[in-house]
């Protein structure tokens, strides 16, 4: 990871939610802007916002063919000055981009339990190659089927939205984290946090969350206008 500070190289003008920044920072809380959230075009200048502001990036890998953050972008931000950057294998399809996502300079890459790969493999390569391993659980899938990795991986990430799809975040979903805080787990959420969320989805003991269309201004701007 590159050291974050001000530098003139980094272009402005791609507008971030300040306030919900704030209000995780308060909290001493972790945000991941996700990348997929921006149009294609516009994910690097992006993530030259998200390390300007001292945030994750989060590059979400679909199958192949699909929507999604593709190498090209991941490589285009490893070249220039960026911040931290997890990139997260979103489900069993997109395992196919381990291999190639296993050998860039990432900070962590996240997992899906609900994968036919060898997870045990594929989270010691990634600790012999200096990238943190974190766990991806589904809406549908369990603390108990994950209890054989959660000694290996630096965290859990709860889905709280089937990933790919833009269903309604099952703030119920939450009693996840509650019980991986309970069992001292490092945990976080995907899907569904907002400002109005947040501070439940923190008093459940996520410390990771990742934020899309939130966070970026001029969406949270339009949901203010019609709210």
């Amino acid at each position: 990871m590159n050291a974050l500070g001000s530098s003139p190289s980094l272009p402005s003008g791609f507008p971030l939610d300040e306030p919900i920044i704030q209000l995780a920072r308060a909290g001493n809380i972790c945000l991941g802007g996700s990348l997929y959230a921006a149009p294609a075009h516009e994910r690097l200048a992006m993530a030259d916002a998200l390390t300007r502001a001292h945030l994750w990036a989060h590059a979400d890998f679909f199958a192949p063919g699909a929507e999604g953050v593709d190498l090209a972008t991941v490589d285009a931000i490893l070249a220039r000055e960026h911040g931290a950057l997890d990139a997260h294998l979103l489900d069993n399809d997109a395992f196919v981009w381990f291999d190639r996502l296993a050998t860039r300079a990432l900070d962590r890459l996240t997992l899906p339990l609900e994968t036919d790969a060898d997870l045990h493999g594929a989270i010691a390569t990634l600790r012999h190659r200096g990238i943190s391993p974190w766990l991806a659980l589904a809406p549908q899938s369990t603390i108990a089927e994950a209890e054989p990795f959660l000694e290996s991986v630096d965290g859990v990430l709860v889905m709280l939205i089937a990933p790919g799809t833009k269903d309604a975040a099952s703030l119920s979903l939450l009693d996840k984290n509650r019980a991986l805080r309970a069992r001292g787990v490092t945990n976080g959420v995907d899907g569904g946090v907002t400002a109005e969320t947040l501070p439940r989805i923190v008093q459940a003991g996520a410390s990771y969350l990742v934020i899309g269309r939130s966070l970026l201004a001029q969406f949270s701007h339009q949901q203010e206008e019609i709210s």
